[in-house]
Formats: C-alpha cells, sequence, structure tokens
C-alpha cells in the first residue's frame, strides 16, 4: 500500500509539475524584471504622450493650414471677380474710344467742308455782304449772322479740339485698363 501511494504522489507530482511551470528565477531577479519592466512601460507612456503632442501639433498646423487655404480661395475669388470687372471696363472704354473717334471723324470732315467753303468763297464774301445792305438795319442784321456764323464755326472747332483731346484720354486709360 505504501507502494501504491508512493506512486500516487509520484504521477501526482509528475503531472503538478507538468501544470505549473517551474520557475528558476529568484525574488530579486523578479523584482528587477518588474521594475524593468515598469521602466519600459513608462518609457513607452511617455513616447505615446509625445507623440500624442506632436499629433495635436500637427492638427492645429492642419487647421492653420485650412484657414490659409480658405483665405487664399477666397482672394482667388476676389481677383477673379476683379478681373472680369477689369475686362468689362476695358470694353466699355473701347466701345468709348470708338464712338469718340468717330465724332472726330465727322466733325474733322464738316470743318474741312467748311474750310473748303470759305477758302472757295472768300473771304469778301463777309464784307460783300455787310456792303450789299440796303437798309442799316438790314446790315445790323447781316453783321449779326455773321458774328452767330462765327460763333458757330468757333463752337464746332472748340467741339473738336475736345474730342480730340477725348480721344487722346481714352486711349490713355484704355492703355492704364490694360496694363493694370
Amino acid at each position: 500500500m505504501k507502494k501504491k501511494m508512493f506512486c500516487i504522489l509520484l504521477v501526482l507530482m509528475i503531472g503538478l509539475a507538468q501544470i505549473m511551470p517551474v520557475c528558476a528565477a529568484t525574488i530579486p531577479e523578479l523584482k528587477q524584471q518588474l521594475a524593468e519592466t515598469q521602466n519600459q512601460l513608462k518609457a513607452i507612456n511617455g513616447q505615446a504622450a509625445g507623440l500624442e503632442g506632436k499629433k495635436d501639433a500637427v492638427e492645429e498646423e492642419i487647421d492653420e493650414l485650412d484657414g490659409t487655404l480658405v483665405e487664399l480661395m477666397s482672394s482667388i475669388s476676389l481677383l477673379e471677380e476683379e478681373i472680369e470687372n477689369k475686362k468689362e471696363e476695358i470694353v466699355q472704354v473701347q466701345e468709348e474710344l470708338e464712338a469718340a473717334i468717330n465724332r472726330e471723324e465727322t466733325q474733322y470732315e464738316a470743318m474741312k467742308k467748311r474750310i473748303k467753303f470759305m477758302y472757295e468763297k472768300g473771304n469778301s464774301t463777309y464784307a460783300q455782304l455787310l456792303f450789299e445792305s440796303k437798309s442799316i438795319s438790314d446790315m445790323m442784321n447781316k453783321a449779326d449772322y455773321i458774328e452767330k456764323l462765327y460763333a458757330y464755326d468757333r463752337k464746332l472747332l472748340l467741339q473738336y479740339q475736345e474730342t480730340r483731346q477725348e480721344v487722346a484720354d481714352l486711349k490713355e486709360a484704355l492703355e492704364e485698363e490694360k496694363s493694370a
């Protein structure tokens, strides 16, 4: 029976030996391993905190860049709008310039005809008109007519000069619009 008991105990011990791992480490070694493991855990936690800080910094930078991008897109939109407005202004100034050039040419042709008429008839026509008057009132009427004719000619000349100046100004404005 002792033998039987011994065998059972032996089998039990062998079975328990297989179930329970045998630790060859001593308590100081275990404490040292625990301390090392805790230090490693602290280092890993420190690295994680550092990475979390870097992540936050990168997120802030992304937010700033997003804001800058929104501002740039807004600026681009405004600039495109200004460009379209500038193109419309250029077209308008070109149309005004063409109209002014047409007025200038029309006025120039009218002045040429008037000067040609005056040259062909001569200045003696005015004096002749005055001398051919039948009465003083007729002479005054003709003098008034001559004065009005002279004023009209002068007015046309001034209009022509103003139109020429307008053409020059519009050309300059058009060049400025195109260069701006």
